[in-house]
């Protein structure tokens, strides 16, 4: 751990298990994006990856991953099991001035720091993954994977036959006032392959709440089968809290099964 402080890296919090699911509680830089963030138990770096998202998106798409996420699945668990056994695992987060230049151009310094400091530094859970590097290359460690009350029917808990998207997918929604009043949204057509199969759970992750909101898929509300997300009262709330009637949310599909929603600020 003291390698990374006398590189420039801060805690800005630590996780916490509540019930029975880990939570960020980020206490610095929860906006800030393109930054290395780590994450360190009893002084032993155990990971270190690069945010490039908002950091506390980053940190909150490690609550709940899907299978296709190996890496935040593998670390969900190893976060867990650490405080499980009462241990505390300390965030650091190195900041990007923004300062350094080359040649007229911007240096990203989280995307140039990233694979030398795994190298060096040997994190426990920067597991080896032969397959991405050439012959005589098994030694390299991997590089770190990142690229939100109603009565409620039985809900799946299943992955089998969903579409899977390698790159995240984004849209605009515009709040109905149906979905601020009830909690839910309809997906439109064109992304209706991105979202899962009816009555499958969807982790929605959302701005201002350490844990997301569990909500569901119904493809059976809308006659052309596409996708409806039902979030019930805590989305209705959080609707409430953080937008208006016909005000805009980002959704950005991280998976079938999971997505976040950012408001996006109007112009005064």
């Amino acid at each position: 751990m003291n390698r990374l402080l006398e590189i420039g890296f801060k805690p800005v919090g630590h996780w916490i298990l509540a019930n029975g699911e880990i939570a960020p509680d980020l206490k610095e830089m929860p906006t800030q994006r393109n930054i290395l963030y780590a994450f360190v138990c009893e002084g032993e770096i155990q990971f270190i990856g690069k945010a490039t998202q908002q950091l506390s998106i980053t940190l909150l798409s490690y609550q709940r991953p899907n299978q296709v996420q190996s890496a935040k699945l593998r670390n969900s668990n190893n976060i867990r099991e650490l405080l499980s056994l009462g241990k505390k695992v300390d965030i650091l987060a190195l900041p990007d001035n923004g300062l350094l230049h080359y040649g007229g151009f911007r240096i990203n310094l989280a995307a140039g720091l990233e694979d030398s400091m795994i190298a060096k530094l040997q994190p426990h859970w920067n597991v080896l993954r032969s397959s991405r590097f050439r012959p005589g290359e098994a030694g390299k460690p991997e590089p770190s994977e990142d690229i939100a009350n109603e009565a409620k029917p039985e809900i799946q808990d299943r992955t089998e036959n969903v579409p899977l998207h390698a790159v995240p997918e984004t849209m605009l929604l515009t709040l109905q006032e149906t979905y601020w009043n009830r909690g839910f949204f309809n997906v439109p057509v064109q992304y209706a392959p991105h979202f899962g199969g009816d009555l499958q759970k969807i982790s929605i992750i959302v701005p201002h709440r350490q844990l997301p909101i569990t909500g569901y898929i119904s493809r059976a509300a809308n006659s052309n089968g596409t996708p409806r997300v039902m979030g019930g009262r805590e989305l209705q709330k959080w609707f409430r809290r953080e937008s208006r009637p016909m005000g805009k949310i980002n959704v950005e599909i991280l998976s079938p099964t999971s997505i976040v929603l950012t408001p996006i600020a109007e112009k005064q």
